[in-house]
């Protein structure tokens, strides 16, 4: 396993993906992160950056049998509070949670302060509701706005092979959306996981939507769900979009959350960015 320390609360962050740019303790910029690295190198390949002893500033490390060193850094420092596993993971969602909403409050703060001719061109400010929510009971994320129950994105076929279905999206204005599909497999069916990372959100499904990039499969560990992710870019309406496929499974329940929004929307690219850390902060770090 490969860590990237934070320079700021020194937080050794395993690196499951290479858009870890934001420190999973305190939640600041990591100065040695990936996407600003390889603006710099000639071989940006992500597989060179993880192999890397150290970057030029130091602040990557490589770390072997790292275990329990983190296991025992995590215990001392919350041994003073917290009386029982129960109480930590409490405590980790609430701190979460409540450092999400104020994030999300002040962007939306600092974009409506702004020239009122950029707010106006921005018409998803209006639907900015930031809550946490609950993928399933041991999974939360924040979202900027309202989780609804929307139609099934998954494919015709797929549905003979399930016994339970929800589908639900938090979306605004074509500008950005994050889809979240749950659903059970029936006994004696299995779906492999290519059939997984095919199944699209609205926006990518949408006809004329021509997908520009994909990147490779990262596989991790979210609670006790196997996952598989994936991101990329499309064009819908001749416009560009990002995006970022996960795909969670344990035994017959299975997952998906996709999260799409204009590339070239530095607001709504940070709001994917609070999303994504929210999850990610179910991340199992100690796999």
């Amino acid at each position: 396993m490969n860590y990237l320390a934070c320079n700021h609360c020194h937080f050794k962050n395993s690196i499951t993906t290479e858009r870890l740019v934001f420190c999973k303790e305190c939640g600041k910029k990591i100065n040695a992160n990936y996407t600003d690295w390889k603006k710099a190198k000639f071989d940006s390949s992500f597989e060179t950056y993880i192999t890397s002893e150290t970057t030029q500033n130091g602040d990557f490390v490589k770390i072997q049998n790292s275990l329990p060193k983190e296991k025992n850094k995590l215990f001392q420092r919350g041994s003073r509070f917290i009386k029982s596993h129960k109480n930590r993971e409490l405590k980790i969602f609430v701190t979460s949670t409540l450092l999400q909403l104020l994030l999300g409050f002040l962007l939306m703060n600092q974009s409506f302060s702004g020239d009122s001719s950029r707010t106006e061109n921005k018409p998803y400010l209006k639907d900015v509701q930031w809550a946490n929510y609950f993928v399933s009971p041991q999974i939360s994320m924040t979202l900027p706005f309202e989780l609804r129950e929307s139609k099934s994105v998954l494919p015709g076929y797929l549905h003979n092979y399930l016994s339970n279905d929800k589908a639900s999206k938090s979306e605004s204005s074509k500008s950005f959306s994050v889809t979240i599909e749950e659903f059970d497999v029936v006994d004696g069916m299995t779906i492999d996981e290519k059939s997984y990372l095919n199944i699209n959100d609205e926006y990518m499904q949408n006809p004329g939507t021509s997908i520009t990039s994909v990147s490779s499969v990262d596989h991790l560990k979210i609670k006790h769900y196997a996952t598989a992710s994936q991101y990329g870019t499309y064009t819908m309406d001749n416009r560009n979009y990002v995006y970022e496929n996960y795909t969670l499974t344990s035994g017959k329940k299975a997952i998906k959350i996709i999260i799409s929004y204009l590339e070239d929307d530095k607001l709504l690219r940070r709001y994917a960015e609070i999303v994504t850390q929210s999850l990610h902060r179910n991340i199992d770090r100690f796999i």
